[in-house]
């Protein structure tokens, strides 16, 4: 985390493939802040979530440019109680605005009426809250779009035959369901392509490899695989190492981070579907200050991001690198 920025900044993480969280509060007198708006950004970043790390970048410059005071914080683990715990938490502290990416868009409602109950206003970043009503707006990628490319994708790269293996978050998160259900509709064009068991796990690459490996097991003429998040792409390229098919089974996969992309240069990922993940976090705090500032509401409640369609071919195209996710 840069060292430039004047205001204190907490790490605290908390969402899925990438789960973010951000409070913005009114600058009271006890926030050591005087009249600056006070933010909470809250990560999924103990997983070393490099999509989180591109949101909580693109907050930090929008902080610094609107003059707000942000603070960024993430639980100790990837877990949903965790979350809760951590947003019961910041409850206490009042803050004005709470962005956040929910682990589990159902378990966050108790909390986050708590705050909005304060008096504060809520912004959701990927992922939405299960009750869109506490919230006041909504920061995401069109990930059905991206789903449906990423079925593209994967039907060119097995030559529109074989078994398909889809790798995701657990079921229930929004951003992620849908990318699953535009990579089913996209796939249902293809005749030749069939899909085996779905994996899900937790957004830990470790958790997710060995349910990889075992469909490997089962399924001994799997094609292709598509791992929806950052973790479940991770997760499946340790996989086929480990299994010795790395580079002769396609993966198609999410995100950016330093580890997709080297994965996609060395031929093991054929296709990334990339998130603008900093333009969702400097958004998010563009809409938590113009709020704090003068009342003003995003003018549309939900903002859909496109995603960029990255593979060998263009990774270092400057308009393709820009929206790699950063190491730290």
């Amino acid at each position: 985390m840069s060292g430039k920025y004047k205001w204190k900044v907490m790490a605290l993480l908390c969402g899925v493939l990438a789960v973010g969280v951000v409070g913005v509060g009114c600058g009271s007198s006890d926030s050591g802040s005087g009249d600056k708006p006070k933010v909470t950004l809250e990560l999924a970043l103990q997983s070393g979530c490099a999509f989180c790390l591109a949101i909580q970048h693109g907050a930090e410059d929008a902080a610094e440019a609107e003059g707000v005071d942000l603070t960024v914080q993430s639980p100790a683990k990837p877990e949903v109680d965790a979350q809760v715990e951590q947003l019961q938490a910041v409850a206490a502290t009042k803050p004005d605005v709470l962005i956040l990416e929910p682990f589990d868009p159902n378990a966050v409602v108790a909390p986050v009426k708590q705050i909005v109950d304060g008096g504060a206003q809520a912004i959701m970043v990927d992922t939405d809250i299960a009750d869109p009503s506490l919230r006041m707006s909504l920061v995401t990628s069109d990930n059905v779009q991206g789903g449906n490319v990423a079925g593209k994708a994967m039907a060119d790269a097995i030559g529109q035959k074989g078994k398909v293996l889809y790798a995701g978050y657990l079921k229930g998160s929004t951003a992620v369901d849908e990318r699953q259900q535009g990579f089913d509709e996209a796939l249902g064009k293809f005749p030749g392509i069939s899909q085996v068991d779905p994996i899900y796990a937790i957004d830990d690459a470790a958790a997710v490899a060995p349910k990889v490996s075992a469909t490997l097991q089962a399924v001994p003429d799997l094609a292709g695989v598509f791992g929806s998040t950052e973790a479940a792409a991770i997760g499946a390229v340790n996989a086929l190492k480990s299994a010795g098919k790395d580079g002769k089974i396609p993966i198609v996969a999410y995100d950016a981070a330093p580890d997709e992309v080297q994965a996609l240069k060395n031929g093991t990922i054929s296709t990334l579907i990339v998130q603008k993940a900093y333009d969702m976090g400097r958004i998010a705090v563009e809409q938590a200050a113009a709020y704090v500032k003068d009342g003003t509401k995003p003018g549309q409640e939900v903002t859909e991001l496109g995603n960029i369609v990255a593979t060998k071919d263009n990774i270092d195209d400057p308009d393709v690198s820009k929206f790699l996710y950063p190491a730290e």
